[in-house]
Order: C-alpha cells, then structure tokens, then sequence
C-alpha cells in the first residue's frame, strides 16, 4: 500500500512538473505581445504585466527628459512632454486600478477579430473606453494607426486594424 500511495505521488508531482515546464515554454515562445498571448497568460501574471506596463510609462516620461538642463534649448520641450504626460495620466488613469485595465483586456480580447492587435493598443483602446469615450472614436482608433487618426481628427479611415 505505501509503494502504490509512493508511486502515485511521484507520477503526480511528474504530471504537475510537466505541465509547469510545458505552460512556461508554450508562454516564452509567443514573443508577440497581442491577444493571442494575452489568452494563455495566467490571470495573477496579467495584473503583474500591468503594474509593470504603467510603470514603464513613468519610467519612459522620466528618461525622456533626464539629463536636459534648464539652460538647455531641449528645456522647454520637456516643460511640454511633462504637462502632456500629467494631463493624459490624470485624463486616463486617474481612478482606475489595474484590474479594471486587465477586466478590460481580457473583454476586448474575447472578441477574435482584435486578437492581433497588440496590448499596447489594446490598453490604449481600453483606457478610452474606461474614459467613456464613444464607441465611433474608438472603432476609428481600431481601423487607424494613431498618426492617421490624428492627420483625419476622428474621421472614418479605411486601414488595417490596429
């Protein structure tokens, strides 16, 4: 009795480790942050990825202008990317958690036909909707690259999705 109790817990802790190593291969192999790799990525990983996502945002505003001094003719242009930064943060991200951004990925990327789009326009997408902007806005968005959408100022343009 104690053989076969040992002998199932060993072919039980060779499944698990199996399972373990195959997910985390499986999950290092798609390079493509898009909703196909948001599908497999487990849920408590999803809220890490984006705590480190809106770090990364501050992280960026911070080196963009680190190392201008006042002096510098670069000064006020970092003045600009700073208010620019502030006011879209406080816009977009005032009062909302990060599990309001993962719940909102994890409804767009319900959807197959936005699965290619990858998570850094899909958060964009989800921050706006957060946001209460209009459904219209946002199918513009889905079917513009942002720098259309800026040249055409919200009208329908006829690209890829995202």
């Amino acid at each position: 009795m104690n053989k076969l109790f040992s002998t199932q817990y060993i072919v039980f802790i060779l499944i698990g480790v199996s399972s373990i190593i195959f997910c985390q291969k499986s999950f290092a192999e798609n390079k493509k942050h898009d909703g196909n790799w948001w599908q497999i990525v487990p849920d408590m990983e999803k809220a890490v990825y984006i705590t480190g996502y809106l770090e990364g945002t501050s992280l960026g505003r911070d080196f963009s202008c680190r190392g201008i001094n006042k002096g510098d003719k670069k000064h006020d242009m970092c003045e600009k990317i700073e208010k620019s930064y502030e006011g879209q943060h406080s816009k977009y991200l005032k009062n909302v958690t990060n599990s309001q951004i993962v719940d909102g990925l994890n409804v767009f990327y319900e959807d197959v036909k936005n699965r290619k789009i990858d998570i850094r326009g899909a958060v964009w997408l989800v921050l706006l909707q957060i946001s209460g902007e209009s459904p219209e806005k946002m199918e513009d968005i889905i079917w513009c690259s942002p720098t259309e959408c800026d040249e055409k100022r919200g009208k329908k343009c006829h690209g890829k999705r995202l």
